[in-house]
């Protein structure tokens, strides 16, 4: 009976271990990837995704699932990247808020974007757009300013992620007019708002914002990036509009959580890198974006150096630290 046993459980370990080797032999990729988006549905974020992983599915034969976990400007999100398995498969597309900005807007942050990730690369830079009404008399920046000034109470501008706060925050500081903040769970639902009257502006990615310049719903007066953006190059900066000085860029990257072996994260740098590049995702990023492919250590150096940034601009304006 004893060295029946004893048999039983080596035939047993030795069926784990054929499967413990085959799974670590197992190609990849060879399983549907996850692509994690710290945003809502219908945000710019949101809608690059589904153009790439339309892209994974047409290159590795594989589906690509778009999982929204929206809530408290991207924390939401990118803890539940933190927390996913580091296989390669599930992969965090999220924006300079997340992974520049909260690190100085939190005092306290249930993930670090530096030591829970790993970068994958950088998918391209922008800015934001500030737009009114369709219908309001402000036709560009120096519009916005004097009405502002004139006005008996503090102008609003929607906000729906940290890089549209700090675009209206930075507005503030710069010219000295009084603003006040109103904060949304997405771009798109403050821009709803602009459009119902209630709120006065917004300053929005551009992305999210095109649907509703093409349609007439809004009107775009000005653009935060030192050089004019792809697809509003009829658009005058807002530094163009005697605001000197005034910049601000955001962005886009890729990340896996920490701990993907990094055989598979230059397979995805590689394949990210190519994605922009084609016809239909970089279409989709002309309408606002500017497609900057590169290594994972360039991608670490960059938004090490945006986190930087991200202290100076909290720091000038004094947006509040929660």
């Amino acid at each position: 009976m004893h060295r029946k046993v004893v048999a039983l459980i080596a035939a047993s370990l030795a069926c784990l271990a054929g499967a413990a080797s085959q799974a670590q032999t197992k190609p990849y990729p060879s399983e549907p990837f996850t692509l994690i988006v710290p945003f809502g549905a219908g945000g710019g974020t949101d809608l690059l995704a589904r153009h790439i992983g339309k892209a994974i599915t047409e290159k590795t034969g594989l589906a690509a699932i778009v999982e929204n976990k929206a809530g408290a400007n991207g924390i939401i999100g990118a803890q539940h990247a933190k927390k996913a398995t580091a296989n390669g498969y599930n992969i965090l597309l999220t924006t300079s808020t997340t992974h520049g900005a909260n690190p100085s807007l939190y005092k306290s942050l249930p993930y670090d974007p530096v030591a829970d990730f790993d970068p994958i690369g950088l998918v391209g830079v922008g800015g934001v757009v500030m737009v009114v009404k369709a219908d309001s008399r402000i036709n560009n920046v120096q519009d916005f300013i004097a009405a502002a000034k004139a006005s008996p109470r503090p102008m609003t501008f929607g906000s729906g992620n940290s890089s549209s706060q700090a675009g209206g925050e930075l507005l503030k500081s710069y010219v000295g007019v009084d603003l006040m903040n109103v904060p949304y769970k997405s771009v798109p639902a403050a821009l709803t708002d602009l459009v119902g009257g209630q709120v006065d502006v917004v300053f929005a990615d551009s992305i999210a914002a095109q649907p509703m310049i093409t349609g007439g719903q809004v009107k775009p007066i000005g653009v935060s990036t030192r050089i004019r953006i792809p697809g509003l190059e009829n658009v005058p900066t807002i530094a163009e509009q005697g605001v000197q000085g005034y910049e601000f860029l955001g962005w886009i990257a890729a990340y896996t959580p920490k701990g993907v072996p990094e055989d598979r994260r230059k397979y995805l740098n590689a394949m990210f890198n190519d994605i922009v590049k084609e016809q239909a995702v970089a279409d989709f990023l002309a309408r606002g974006w500017i497609v900057q492919p590169g290594s994972m250590a360039e991608m670490d150096n960059f938004q090490k150096s945006e986190i930087a940034k991200w202290r100076k601009i909290v720091e000038t304006t004094g947006m509040t630290v929660q």
